[in-house]
């Protein structure tokens, strides 16, 4: 280029000599040459913005024409690997991209976790030989995969190629009890004079091979198999049953970067099908982003998949139960907060805010064993007695054997919830005088009123400051001792 305009230059003089003219028009080139951006770089900022601004479909077919023009190109295989719509494409740019730069920890990784997990669903709707080629694929590039060759076991031709799989399996984990177990089969009596080989097909055909794994289920997101469904699974420590919803709150475990990889795929299937997504596609995403402590994205697809089957409203429930939670331990913590930047609480015979202080019985109901043990640890040391109730039907049989001076009632609770239990306490005559806060993580007029309508006395929401909790307990007690 240096050399084009050097020539340039030189010719001016031929033509007349170096005219202003000549002059302005060579630097106009220069400019040109130096500030233009590359196409090539063009395209690809052109097709980052599209992708990142949500436009897939614009992203793929700009990244589609670079790599067709520059198939070197390794950062837009990896972008275009983050906006295909099928494994199969995903795979194929991660396959360029290894190509292109085979210490790419990336592709690696994804195209390790989509050969697993596509192979093993091959294998699954008994496309064998799709399944071979796959696993094979990855034992290729992760040698000690002990999945894939435990798989490539039960797919196997022939007992021989079974029994090399098996023993491959062992190699890489001697304790490997379910490979134990098929190397006793596929070697029978150790290889005993005249004994027979055992046949592990169902019938004897090499194209009919046995399925060995005896297995109910897989992870969704690494492959893992296990007898029974587990809360936790082994390998990727994801939560995969909202049995426990502690469990999926407080998961510390998970390994995050295997998470993230199936969240992506799951995430282009889902979108690839549309409408015709099914119930565990959906379910299986909800929990990956559940995983990733991305509570509402979950919520919001494990909803999809509860109105896909049948309107499954024990799924239901429980969404809007995690989310509850989610509210809960987010008010929780920033109520720590509050009393962390507070000044050290007062012993019991000191008072707060300048004025005096009654001890009071007070009721706490909330179905949160965290809300429960913060608020009633914090009125304990103000002097308060603290009756603490897990649910509405659990408060109704504490009223039975003590009326307190006051009831502090949490509103979203199973069974019974707070509007419910206001109702009952104010309709039974030795209850109904007792002042009833109400205890919400909304703040919205519709609740205020209706907590109104049926008895409540006030209303106070988390999270909310422990002064101002305090001074609605002594305003409701000292009136309602007034009123006695």
């Amino acid at each position: 280029m240096k050399i084009a305009l050097h020539l340039s230059a030189s010719l001016c003089p031929l033509v007349g000599g170096r005219t202003a003219t000549g002059e302005n028009l060579l630097t106009r080139r220069k400019t040109t040459m130096s500030t233009a951006p590359h196409p090539q770089s063009a395209l690809l900022q052109e097709a980052i913005s599209a992708a990142l601004a949500g436009d897939k479909a614009a992203a793929r077919a700009r990244l589609q024409q670079l790599t067709a023009t520059h198939a070197e190109n390794e950062l837009a295989w990896l972008w275009l690997a983050s906006v295909s719509t099928t494994p199969q494409d995903v795979m194929q740019c991660w396959r360029q991209a290894i190509k292109i730069n085979p210490q790419q920890e990336q592709a690696i990784l994804g195209l390790k976790h989509l050969l697993l997990q596509e192979g093993v669903a091959a294998a699954k709707s008994g496309r064998k030989e799709e399944a071979r080629e796959l696993l094979v694929e990855l034992t290729e590039l992760d040698p000690n995969n002990e999945l894939a060759w435990l798989w490539l076991a039960t797919l196997a031709k022939d007992i021989e190629e079974a029994s090399r799989h098996t023993l491959r399996v062992l190699q890489i984990n001697p304790n490997n009890e379910r490979a134990k177990t098929w190397i006793g089969k596929l070697q029978p009596k150790a290889h005993a004079p005249g004994a027979v080989t055992e046949s592990i097909t169902t019938q004897p055909s090499p194209s009919n091979p046995k399925i060995l794994s005896s297995s109910t289920w897989s992870c969704p997101f690494c492959q893992t198999e296990a007898l029974h469904v587990p809360i936790q699974c082994s390998h990727c420590r994801a939560v995969v049953s909202l049995t426990n919803l502690d469990e999926v709150l407080n998961n510390k475990d998970v390994q995050q970067e295997i998470i993230r990889t199936a969240v992506q795929q799951m995430e282009t299937q889902v979108a690839a099908a549309g409408e015709e997504t099914d119930h565990t596609s959906l379910f299986n995403l909800g929990l990956g982003y559940l995983n990733l402590s991305r509570f509402e994205e979950g919520a919001a697809f494990l909803r999809r998949a509860s109105e896909l089957k049948l309107k499954d409203g024990r799924l239901k429930a429980q969404v809007e139960n995690l989310l509850q939670r989610v509210a809960e331990s987010t008010a929780v913590a920033d109520a720590a907060v509050t009393m962390a930047s507070s000044p050290t609480l007062p012993p019991e015979s000191e008072t707060h805010s300048g004025e005096t202080v009654g001890s009071y019985t007070i009721l706490m109901v909330d179905d949160s064993p965290t809300i429960r043990k913060l608020v009633s640890m914090t009125l304990e040391k103000y002097g308060h007695q603290v009756i603490c109730a897990t649910n509405g039907l659990d408060a109704l049989n504490k009223l039975k054997e003590v009326v307190p001076d006051l009831i502090l009632s949490d509103i979203t609770m199973p069974h019974m919830d707070g509007y419910q239990l206001c109702k009952m306490i104010r309709s039974n005559s030795v209850t109904k005088g007792v002042p009833i806060i109400m205890l919400s993580g909304k703040d919205g007029i519709f609740d205020k009123l209706r907590g109104r309508m049926v008895g409540a006395t006030a209303y106070i929401t988390k999270p909310f400051e422990i002064d101002s909790l305090l001074q609605l307990i002594d305003v409701h007690c000292q009136e309602a001792a007034q009123r006695i």
